[in-house]
């Protein structure tokens, strides 16, 4: 250890009057020089990666939207003379107000926007649909245009994100993506996607950075213990060492465990090397593993099947956003004559389906028909199933029970629709002070609602209240409850087989029983290795030593032995900052770092995940459209830029060491 503190300062310049750069406040100075030096090394890896990965999200999302537009909007094209016996009143409507008139993207967006206003109707998704595909106008004008007719609907924001984008407008591409994003978390469509997606993808980046990690893990570690392997009884060779490292690698493919078993074969192995903080941070890696595969895997498969849990339910959201045909309108009806009310030992009826039931009636101007559908909601709890309620009761001219059932529903929610819509019924018995009231509630509740709907509302004189569509919420708890949990299981078993169709994936508890298997076995085999003598571990300085000592002779000899000796360790610092920045978690490894090294090759698992699993196990059914390149692509270098910067700290701290 002397002469590794000699040959550092050999190599350190002298400050003035023979002063030593490292003692009291040069110490700082020097720290931040290494630092500048390392990030600046780093900048020209990992900048020039991170912008070339934001600059390519509009190629990520280039997909055309066409494959987006549902099939059967019979709006596309003009009617059939016998059109009114065949399609649905409510999509009948919209599509006149679409297709009649100036056939300006914008006139377009005006007519829509009066047609559903009156229906109680915001979010027009088949309008929006249809204005990315808007002949003479930009990407940009369609993209807006998609947004103002659907503000619910995340695929309009992404659009218009990609259009900004390509339009070299970051910061409004940067907010739109927001939006979309906030969108998703309410859209039935886009969850119902993103689930499965989301627990797909962080399935995937644990197990892939926790096989890498060991991977790697054992390989740095595997000289040290091929030469501690030699200290067993026996004196094995060289090759014996090695074959035996490769029968323990293998066994565990060869007994059918799969990627788990060699997972654990691999943190066994891992554990062996010194050092606390290198062996947590493999036992980490083992646990990522483990959590992909199980926890992971089967909330994948749960989202899975949520789909198909209760068509009724998805049948009733898409009746409550004006997307329903009269198939979805017969499956309701058929669902609500299979529950009568009053029969002895019925179910009662389902205020989903009552609620979406009465709104088609409430669209179609059959208002007493509405008032008895949507009587068993007068006694719900639910604010939205209260507005709608309400919205029935005040169309059919009952304005004091109208407003008693917006009141209840402001009591516990903050929504600024209801306020809105209370204002309306306030105005309509002349209660100007109370209207006024609650359209200040309204705006300090969501400013942009209210002047959202104002507008609307201003060149709809006809129109009075907006429905509040069925979200993500009203729905989640229901679905939830319905999925089949063996179905969900067998989904995730066969997803499981594939990697692990031994035991050991058969059921959490015998995986958590393997991995600590894994982590004892290791440990002891570490333990009997350390009470042999044998060192693990190679150490560069002290073998020059020794090669100095044993070498003799002149000076001058010693001092050209010296300098190869240098020019070798320059050689490996030089490789060794190689595989720092291009193999994942080496950095962390390779400085004494290793939970650093686990982050860093976690982050790299996800990026490769995010551009690997872009599409999901789903389709999105259009309610995402280019959002689905977009938030993998933007995920993805988010994830590459943390992978550098994590990198570029631990080279820093090893050098700084």
């Amino acid at each position: 250890m002397a002469l590794q503190r000699g040959v550092r300062e050999a190599d350190t310049p002298a400050g003035p009057e023979g002063s030593d750069p490292r003692a009291g406040g040069d110490v700082r100075s020097s720290r931040v020089h290494t630092a500048w030096a390392i990030l600046r090394r780093g900048a020209g890896l990992w900048i020039p990666v991170t912008a070339l990965l934001l600059l390519s999200l509009p190629a990520f999302a280039s997909e055309e939207i066409a494959e987006s537009v549902p099939e059967g909007i019979e709006f596309l094209e003009p009617l059939p003379e016998h059109a009114s016996r065949v399609s649905d009143p409510v999509r009948a409507t919209l599509g006149h107000a679409w297709r009649t008139g100036d056939a300006d993207l914008l006139a377009r967006v005006e007519r829509s926007q009066v047609a559903g206003a009156r229906l109680g109707l915001r979010d027009l998704e088949p309008h929006a649909r249809l204005a990315l595909h808007q002949p003479g106008a930009t990407d940009l004008a369609r993209a807006e245009a998609a947004v103002s007719l659907a503000p619910g609907w995340p695929a309009g924001h992404f659009a218009l994100a990609r259009a900004q984008l390509a339009d070299l407008s970051p910061l409004g591409a940067a907010r739109s993506l927001a939006d979309g994003v906030r969108a998703t978390r309410h859209h039935v469509g886009a969850r119902l996607w993103a689930g499965p997606a989301l627990f797909s993808v962080l399935a995937a980046t644990f197990v892939l950075s926790g096989i890498a990690f060991l991977v790697l893990a054992t390989a740095s570690a595997g000289g040290g213990l091929v030469r501690a392997l030699g200290s067993l009884p026996g004196d094995l060779p060289a090759p014996s060492r090695l074959a035996l490292i490769g029968c323990v690698l293998l066994a565990p493919l060869a007994l059918g465990e799969g990627l788990l078993g060699l997972g654990f074969a691999l943190l066994a192995l891992g554990l062996v090397a010194p050092g606390w903080g290198r062996r947590a941070a493999v036992a980490l890696a083992g646990g990522l593993v483990l959590i992909g595969m199980f926890p992971l895997l089967d909330a994948a498969a749960r989202s899975l099947v949520l789909g198909r849990a209760d068509p009724v339910a998805l049948a009733a959201v898409d009746t409550q956003r004006g997307l329903a045909d009269l198939a979805t309108y017969s499956r309701l009806a058929a669902a609500d004559a299979s529950r009568p009310a009053g029969r002895a030992g019925g179910l009662g009826p389902d205020l989903l389906v009552r609620e979406a039931l009465g709104l088609r009636a409430h669209r179609e101007g059959r208002h007493d028909e509405a008032l008895v559908l949507m009587e068993p909601l007068l006694r719900a709890k639910d604010p939205r199933q209260l507005t709608h309620a309400a919205n029935v009761k005040l169309a059919a001219r009952e304005p004091e029970a109208a407003i008693a059932l917006y009141e209840a529903a402001s009591r516990s929610s903050d929504s600024p629709v209801i306020r809105v819509n209370l204002s309306q019924a306030y105005g309509s018995v002349v209660r100007l002070d109370q209207q006024d009231l609650a359209l200040a509630e309204a705006q300090a509740l969501g400013a942009d609602d209210v002047r959202d709907r104002a507008e609307v509302l201003s060149r709809a004189p006809a129109a009075t209240t907006f429905d509040l569509p069925a979200d993500w919420t009203a729905v989640a708890a229901r679905l939830d409850a319905r999925a089949e949990p063996d179905t969900a299981e067998g989904l995730a078993a066969a997803l499981r087989e594939r990697l692990a169709p031994g035991l050991l994936g058969k059921a959490a508890p015998e995986a958590g029983a393997g991995w600590l298997a894994a982590i004892a076995a290791g440990l002891a085999l570490a333990f009997l290795l350390g009470r042999l003598g044998h060192g693990l571990e190679s150490d560069f300085y002290g073998g020059m030593a020794e090669l100095l000592v044993a070498g003799g002779g002149e000076g001058a000899r010693r001092a050209d032995r010296l300098a190869r000796l240098r020019a070798r360790q320059a050689r490996s610092e030089r490789l060794r900052l190689g595989l720092s920045w291009v193999v994942p978690g080496a950095a962390g490894l390779l400085g004494r770092h290793a939970l650093l090294g686990l982050l860093a090759t976690t982050f790299a698992g996800a990026a490769v995940a995010m551009l690997g699993f872009a599409r999901g196990p789903l389709d999105d059914g259009g309610a995402l459209g280019p959002g689905v390149g977009l938030l993998a692509a933007t995920g993805a270098a988010l994830a590459t830029a943390l992978y550098l910067s994590t990198t570029a700290i631990a080279v820093w701290l090893r050098e700084r060491s």
